[in-house]
């Protein structure tokens, strides 16, 4: 003869998701009570202001030429845009291409000053 106790109820897994639930006030509820409402971490931003930053620091970057910093920062900033802002993909990427186009203008002029300068410094010496 087989018995039918009733099981014990078990404890909700901690890997198990938290179901957000409706209150009557038309707010959810979680199961952090610290969590700010309406918030998703990680979700993505819906402008495109990296995206304008960047492509503004590529352009700039080319234009005044006066900085290594400049193409760095639009390099860093585009890379943040294409992550983060589905609208600010294209500034992003243009400000990435920008900024590397410039850091290797900057490239080509130290490898030139370095060809040109080394038979000057070379020949100094005898």
């Amino acid at each position: 003869m087989t018995s039918t106790a009733p099981t014990p109820p078990t404890e909700p897994r901690s890997d198990t998701p938290v179901v957000l639930q409706r209150t009557p006030d038309e707010s959810f509820t979680s199961a952090n009570p610290y969590a700010r409402p309406g918030y998703t971490p990680g979700e993505p931003s819906s402008g495109r202001l990296l995206g304008l930053l960047s492509f503004i620091g590529g352009i700039a970057s080319l234009v005044f030429g006066q900085t290594v910093i400049l193409p760095i920062a639009a390099i860093i900033i585009g890379h943040y845009a294409r992550r983060r802002e589905p609208n600010g993909r294209t500034f992003g990427t243009w400000g990435i291409v920008l900024g590397w186009f410039a850091l290797l203008g900057w490239l080509a002029v130290i490898i030139l000053g370095i060809i040109f300068a080394a038979p000057i410094f070379l020949f100094a010496w005898l």
